[in-house]
């Protein structure tokens, strides 16, 4: 019951990721089509994390001599692409400061370079992952060795609400955090796999799902691909040469291009949404004034019920002399997101452990904190709000300070879905 509770609240996150109703469609279809203009390379492991070793190979060396060859590949033949690494040298980089990178590049593609390892000498072959649930655990030892430099972080368990590196149970929580992006990332892990073996002739053991954590929080298309087996020894030395890397980085580099591709393709096909209504906007004055039975506002409104923010189509209604039986319409139906019922409120931290209410701990929002116990973590909330609009105004506030902060819905101080909050 606590799990399943507790993954509910992970898919209240989710939901406040959205944009305010009305743009839901608008933004899911921007995802869908918006052109690939940043690329987020990240080598996994460095620095005092070597990752896999074997075969006198170091797993960490590896994925860095592909990213910074696969980089190049991007930079020279795809000038409009601007090309951002987590890292360029031999250095220790905390799994979610690898997803702040990716954010704060304003990426379009999240590519994650990792080696695989096996007590299986002969094991070999490539694959590419996406965020999902590994149904059956059929990949568990992946994830939890890739999860597991967790360890190596400073006080990982509030920084991945309570995540444990070593149980499974841990792995389902994060399944739903990629979902918009879901089909993208599959698209662009396949195109990797195809490539794996057309360019550089290397076994494909195909696309999964699991919940490897540098994936967890990336606002774009995300993978994360091994290149190999470092425990095998025909690989290791593959994967340890130039021409290996050059091989491997070259297929990555092909995938992406073909990915790319495709999504531009599609941006040029699909007409910007928000230009259309500027156009067809200025018509409605131009109609004769003296037509008050004239009915389309009343139907584009029972059209769309669920959209509230699209009220003002009522604007030529309001003429009581002349329509009187019109003038209940706008009061006929309460407005879904602004229910005095449910309360909105931002989550900023949540710890196992009672924390101090501090300025140092809760900077400018310290005097407004609300605590309470959930799940059995102590979470800590700021605002009050009963609007949704007027949530995600401040929780975009709030995250100039705490960027991983996040919207709540509460009816009679318990947590409620998003969508059932704002009615949809």
């Amino acid at each position: 019951m606590k799990l399943r509770t507790h993954l509910r609240n992970v898919f209240f996150l989710l939901l406040s990721m959205l944009p305010p109703l009305g743009g839901a469609a608008r933004a899911a279809q921007e995802e869908t089509t918006g052109a690939v203009r940043c690329i987020v390379i990240d080598p996994g492991h460095g620095g005092k994390d070597p990752g896999a070793v074997g075969n006198g190979q170091q797993e960490k060396a590896i994925n860095l001599g592909i990213a910074l060859k696969l980089g190049r590949l991007i930079e020279k033949q795809l000038p409009d692409v601007r090309v951002v690494y987590t890292r360029r040298d031999d250095r220790f980089i905390a799994l979610d400061e690898r997803s702040k990178i990716a954010k704060q590049a304003d990426g379009d593609l999240f590519v994650s370079i990792h080696t695989n390892s096996s007590p299986n000498r002969n094991a070999a072959g490539t694959e590419t992952f996406v965020m999902g649930e590994d149904k059956g655990n059929e990949n568990l030892s992946v994830v939890m060795r890739e999860n597991a430099v967790i360890g190596l972080e400073a006080d990982y368990t509030s920084r991945y609400e309570g995540y444990d590196p070593n149980s499974s149970e841990s792995l389902i929580l994060f399944s739903l955090m990629q979902y918009a992006y879901r089909s993208q990332s599959f698209s662009l892990a396949q195109q990797i796999q195809d490539q794996y073996v057309a360019r550089a002739k290397r076994q494909n053991k195909g696309v999964k799902q699991a919940g490897f954590l540098v994936l967890w929080r990336t606002p774009m298309p995300s993978v994360l691909t091994e290149v190999g087996f470092i425990s095998n020894p025909a690989e290791a030395k593959y994967l340890g040469s130039q021409t290996g890397q050059e091989e491997i980085a070259a297929a990555l580099f092909r995938a992406v291009k073909a990915y790319k591709t495709q999504t531009d393709s599609r941006a040029l096909a699909t007409p910007p949404p928000t230009k259309k209504e500027p156009a067809a906007a200025p018509k409605k004055p131009q109609q004769p004034a003296p037509r008050p039975t004239h009915k389309p506002a009343r139907e584009t409104n029972t059209d769309t019920p669920d959209f509230p923010v699209k009220t003002p189509a009522r604007k030529p209604a309001p003429r009581p002399a002349e329509r009187p039986v019109a003038t209940p319409a706008p009061t006929a139906r309460p407005r879904p997101t602004q229910r005095r019922d449910v309360v909105y409120r931002i989550q900023l931290k949540s710890a196992l452990a009672r924390m101090r209410i501090s300025r140092t701990e809760f900077g400018p929002y310290a005097d407004h904190i609300t605590e309470m116990r959930i799940d059995g973590r102590y979470k800590y909330f700021y605002g009050k709000c009963f609007s949704y609009e007027e949530a995600l105004l401040l929780q975009k506030e709030v995250r100039r300070t705490f960027p991983d902060a996040f919207m709540v819905a509460f009816r009679h101080d318990e947590p409620i879905p998003l969508a059932e909050a704002i009615g949809r």
